[in-house]
């Protein structure tokens, strides 16, 4: 990827690769998307089901009845 000029990458793995990768396996910077990469080795983006829940909660307090989300078909939140 260097060759290619590639200064960073945002990766989204399925999370048997994410349980796999060693904190050294990217010499690249690197953003997690929807799975956490190795501790302390990269940035994430991941949902916080919590705030998710206090989101929808919200959102019922205000009326609305029809809420719904868009995940991929492999998606888990395991």
């Amino acid at each position: 990827m260097e060759e290619e000029r590639v200064t960073g990458v945002i990766f989204a793995p399925t999370r048997i690769t994410a349980e796999g990768l060693k904190a050294d396996s990217l010499s690249f910077p690197t953003v997690f998307i929807d799975r956490s990469g190795p501790p302390g080795a990269h940035d994430s983006v991941v949902l916080d089901n919590a705030a998710a829940s206090s989101l929808v909660d919200h959102l019922v307090a205000q009326g609305f009845q029809r809420i719904g989300g868009l995940f991929g078909s492999t998606s888990t939140t395991a």
